[in-house]
């Protein structure tokens, strides 16, 4: 009788360990969106702004930005899509507090071309990947 009661308590701890680690897994699977913060260094990404400066015209869908974490000193560049509004009604410029959520595991590419050399006609392109935001909210100023 104690062997019986035994196997069934290691049966049932098992399949509890096992369930538990299946339901953690389904539950970072699915959790897809990760929040930032920080402050706004610039109101266009530092990637697609560098390619502009030199010759680049780059379609970006919607606007870009570059923000400064709040514990880190890297810098991180970020796209806002055009259907995606301000949560305080404020439009992001430089030096504003931001925070939001992102989609860690959906980046936007951004095509950026400009003319070739000879033969006329050719064009070259580049693009940049950037952290594609979903909801956000900036400070006032």
């Amino acid at each position: 009788m104690k062997r019986f009661f035994l196997k069934i308590v290691i049966v049932t701890f098992v399949v509890l360990l096992t369930t538990g680690i299946a339901f953690a897994s389904f539950f970072n699977f699915f959790n897809i969106l990760k929040g930032f913060g920080g402050k706004i260094i610039t109101a266009k990404a530092t990637e697609i702004k560098a390619l502009e400066e030199s010759g680049w015209e780059c379609n970006v869908p919607g606007s870009s930005i570059t923000i400064r974490p709040v514990r880190s000193s890297y810098p991180t560049d970020y796209i806002i899509p055009n259907d995606v509004e301000s949560r305080t009604d404020t439009i992001p410029t430089k030096d504003q507090a931001i925070i939001g959520l992102y989609y860690p595991l959906k980046k936007t590419t951004v095509t950026c071309t400009k003319p070739c050399p000879p033969p006329p006609g050719n064009e070259c392109t580049t693009t940049v990947t950037l952290d594609t935001i979903r909801m956000y909210g900036t400070s006032e100023k």
